[in-house]
């Protein structure tokens, strides 16, 4: 390849850079946003969550993608799926929070049936479970799952919002409820 530039340049053929050629006009970090979907569709979970694709699923997969890549609220979930090119790998496009919540609401439909997939995988037969309670504390105050109560997180004064989680003996989880 460095002969062949030799003879273009020996011929008189103007030869450039990249960078005076061509102006970059966007560009997305790409590879740790296409290996957290890539893990994800090896552990088959875009399935697990509806076996057809749905714009409520793919908002889905979005949230779970951004959440282990920049966790933040629903609405910074909004912005930074932009900044990668995760919302183009699922055929998003634009994503408004509202759309985010609705999409939430479709999945807290599948739960039962995804929590019972999840135990036919990981649960033996022997019934051994691990199980956490745990709490978050909670800034607003406009949500009918929180309340007063202990803190674990040692902030005194705010609304509490507790969950069990079931895991396997090795620690995949299986289902979460709220209490």
């Amino acid at each position: 390849e460095t002969l062949e530039v030799l003879r273009r340049s020996l011929r008189g053929e103007a030869l450039v850079s990249a960078d005076d050629e061509f102006e970059i006009v966007r560009s997305l970090p790409h590879g740790h946003a296409l290996a957290v979907l890539g893990i994800l569709r090896a552990l088959d979970l875009e399935r697990l969550l509806s076996r057809q694709r749905s714009r409520e699923r793919d908002l889905c997969v979005a949230m779970i993608c951004q959440r282990l890549l920049c966790a933040g609220s629903k609405l910074s979930a909004t912005r930074q799926l932009q900044k990668t090119t995760l919302a183009e790998q699922l055929g998003l496009g634009e994503v408004e929070e509202r759309e985010l919540l609705r999409a939430m609401d479709w999945l807290l439909e599948r739960q039962g049936r995804i929590e019972r997939t999840l135990a036919r995988r990981h649960l033996a037969g022997e019934g051994f479970v691990l199980y956490d309670l745990s709490s978050s504390y909670l800034e607003g105050r406009h949500c009918e799952l929180a309340a007063l109560g202990y803190s674990r997180d040692g902030v005194r004064g705010k609304l509490q919002i507790t969950y069990g989680l079931v895991c396997s003996p090795e620690g995949r989880p299986v289902s979460v409820e709220v209490h």
